[in-house]
């Protein structure tokens, strides 16, 4: 009987004019149930219902795409920020910069104590052997400091540019308004 009920839903499931999600939901129930009567007695050795098994399983797809495409979908969220996001986000990179700032002027300050003749915290030292820190030239010292100088202004430049950037942006949506 149940054989007999899914040939008719597989003749009949070609495209229908309105999808009834109720109906599809129950035609994949009753798929899905002959499918499990099916897979058993196929593992018992039945090879002659391996190509009603591929039918089901094939409908069984379709129906599942058909249900999940009819789903109720969450809304969309918006694909751009606000004006007001963006300059929330352009004062927080500013905010980074003033941090990049102060750090480069640090470093400012110890290079100027270095080339004074100053002796460098023992922390900034590069430590060797098993004495302890070991004397690295002046030189060598100050090309470290302005490697980590480049870096930190190059940082800098980045903040500043997308604050920038996006401050423009949020222009744009304030004229758009």
């Amino acid at each position: 009987m149940v054989a007999g009920f899914l040939i008719v839903l597989l003749a009949a499931g070609g495209p229908q004019t309105t999808f009834d999600r109720d109906a599809a939901q129950a035609e994949l129930s009753a798929v899905a149930a002959r499918i499990e009567q099916l897979k058993a007695r196929h593992a018992a050795g039945d090879g002659e219902v391996a190509p009603e098994l591929h039918q089901l399983l094939v409908r069984a797809q379709e129906l599942a795409h058909a249900i999940d495409a009819t789903a109720p979908r969450p809304p969309p969220s918006p694909s751009a920020p606000s004006a007001e996001e963006l300059r929330e986000q352009a004062d927080a990179d500013r905010d980074e910069a003033d941090r990049l700032k102060a750090a480069i002027e640090r470093l400012d300050a110890r290079m100027a104590e270095l080339q004074l003749g100053s002796p460098m915290p023992q922390a900034n030292l590069a430590s060797a052997g098993p004495t302890g820190a070991a004397e690295v030239p002046v030189a060598d010292r100050l090309a470290m400091l302005e490697a980590q100088r480049n870096g930190l202004l190059r940082r800098l430049a980045v903040a500043l540019a997308e604050a920038e950037h996006l401050e423009a942006e949020a222009r744009k949506i304030d004229k758009g308004k």
